[in-house]
C-alpha cells in the first residue's frame, strides 16, 4: 500500500505505516500542545532525536484562545504578519531549527470558530436544553464548515511564504474538539440547534420524501418532514427506559437517523476543510485529520 505525493509518501514498512519526505524516513514526531514552556520542550526532543515536529496555529487573537489570526471574525481572515508574541509560526521554526538544523514540519491547527463569528451566529453553535448554548459551532453549520475552509486556505497560503516553507511535510487540522465531541461528553447526546434542526429535515426529506414514509418509519402518525426536531436529551433517556433489551426498529428510527445525520455533517466538515487543503497547495502534500 502506498499514497505518494509529490515531496511526500506514506508507505506500509515492516507492517507500520511510514513517512518519507524526499526519500527520508520519518521515525521520530513530536507535538507539543502547551504554550508555556513550548520551545524549551522542543529543543528537548530535538537533543532526543525527533526529526519531525508540529508547528501549531495558536490562539489568543484579542485575547480569546480559540480565535487564530487567520480567521478573526465573520468573514474577515489574515495571517500572523502583525502577530507580535512568541508564538507566531516563524518563531517556533526559528527555535526548532537552532536545535536541529535539519528539522521538518507539520503544520497543525484547531478548527474552533472565532469569538466574534460565535457572537454573530448564535444560531450556528451547539446547543441543548440541558446546559444551553455552547461555544463550539454545530458540526451540522455549513456556514462553519465554510470559514473553516477560509482560514485553511489562509493557513497554506501563508506557509508556502515562509522561508522554512520546503520543510513542510505535511498538514494536521485536527477539527473542532480534536474529533471528541464536547457536546456529548459533557452536556447531551444531541445538538438542538437550528442549524441541526435545519439539517436534520434536510436529511430526513433524501431518506424518506414523503410524510407518510417517515410516519410509518417512525411509528408517529404526528410526523412531518418539515417540523421534525432534534431529539432531546430528556425523550432519549424516558424512551430507553421504556425498551427493555431489544426494542422494535421503529422505536430507536428517530434517533438512528439524527445519528446518522451527524455522522454525514461530521465527515462534510471534515473533508470541506481538507480539499481546502488541497485547493491552496501549490503541490501535492501530506494532508490528514
Amino acid at each position: 500500500v502506498r499514497v505518494t505525493l509529490k515531496m511526500t509518501s506514506l508507505v506500509l514498512s515492516d507492517g507500520r505505516p511510514t513517512v518519507k519526505f524526499h526519500g527520508r524516513s520519518l521515525t521520530a514526531f513530536y507535538s507539543e500542545t502547551f504554550p508555556e514552556g513550548m520551545h524549551r520542550r522542543n529543543r528537548q526532543m530535538a537533543e532526543a532525536g525527533v526529526e519531525c515536529f508540529m508547528l501549531i496555529v495558536r490562539g489568543g487573537f484579542e485575547n480569546d484562545w480559540s480565535t487564530s489570526w487567520f480567521w478573526r471574525d465573520d468573514g474577515v481572515y489574515g495571517d500572523e504578519s502583525d502577530r507580535h508574541d512568541d508564538m507566531t509560526l516563524d518563531i517556533q521554526a526559528a527555535e526548532i531549527l537552532k536545535a536541529k538544523p535539519d528539522a521538518v514540519f507539520m503544520v497543525r491547527w484547531g478548527s474552533d470558530v472565532p469569538k466574534a463569528w460565535a457572537d454573530k451566529h448564535p444560531g450556528e453553535l451547539q446547543y441543548s436544553r440541558v446546559k444551553g448554548l455552547r461555544r463550539e459551532g454545530s458540526y451540522a453549520s455549513r456556514l462553519a464548515a465554510e470559514g473553516r475552509a477560509c482560514q485553511a486556505r489562509a493557513i497554506v497560503r501563508y506557509v508556502e511564504s515562509r522561508p522554512w516553507a520546503g520543510r513542510v511535510v505535511g498538514y494536521l487540522p485536527f477539527g473542532q474538539d480534536e474529533g471528541a465531541t464536547n457536546l456529548s461528553i459533557l452536556d447531551s447526546l444531541f445538538d438542538e440547534s437550528p442549524a441541526a434542526v435545519r439539517e436534520f429535515r434536510r436529511f430526513l426529506t433524501a431518506r424518506y420524501g414523503t410524510d407518510s414514509a417517515l410516519q410509518a418509519a417512525w411509528n408517529d402518525p404526528s410526523a412531518t418532514l418539515a417540523a421534525a426536531p432534534a431529539p432531546c436529551e430528556e425523550e432519549w433517556n424516558d424512551a430507553r427506559h421504556a425498551w427493555m433489551h431489544w426494542p422494535e426498529p421503529n422505536a430507536t428510527r428517530r434517533y438512528q437517523d439524527y445519528f446518522l445525520m451527524m455522522r454525514e455533517m461530521l465527515i462534510f466538515q471534515r473533508q470541506t476543510e481538507l480539499a481546502a487543503v488541497k485547493e491552496a497547495s501549490s503541490f501535492a502534500i501530506f494532508a490528514g485529520t
